[in-house]
């Protein structure tokens, strides 16, 4: 018989609530680095706004098809192009926000393992 982790479920319920933590912590910081990213491309260097939409093109691209047209029309009642500019940030923030996140968790392992001496 295997025996159980946790000795209560207050420990069981601790450990999941870290491990909750530990994963919105970095998509937050991602989704905000993401965002303030478009920002200062919009913004501050212009010409790098195709690149920031660059994947969310080709993403949306395909989402597009898959997304019903009532909700379309309901968000951006012209239809057409700007919605789909619409779709193509809403990705282009989504793709951003999980590179962003995997540089975040990969350089958060990175120096604890150097904390460890590993």
């Amino acid at each position: 018989m295997a025996e159980a982790k946790y000795e209560t479920t207050d420990e069981m319920e601790k450990d999941n609530t870290m491990k909750v933590k530990s994963i919105l912590v970095p998509l937050l910081f991602a989704f905000l680095g993401a965002v303030s990213l478009g920002a200062v491309c919009l913004f501050m260097l212009p010409p790098m706004v195709t690149v920031y939409l660059w994947p969310g093109v080709y993403i949306g691209g395909a989402v597009a098809r898959v997304i019903p047209s009532a909700l379309i029309y309901a968000l951006v009642p012209d239809g057409g192009g700007p919605a789909f500019l619409l779709i193509a940030t809403t990705c282009s923030i989504f793709f951003w926000t999980c590179i962003i996140a995997a540089i975040y968790i990969s350089f958060k392992k990175l120096r604890k393992g150097q904390n460890d001496g590993t």
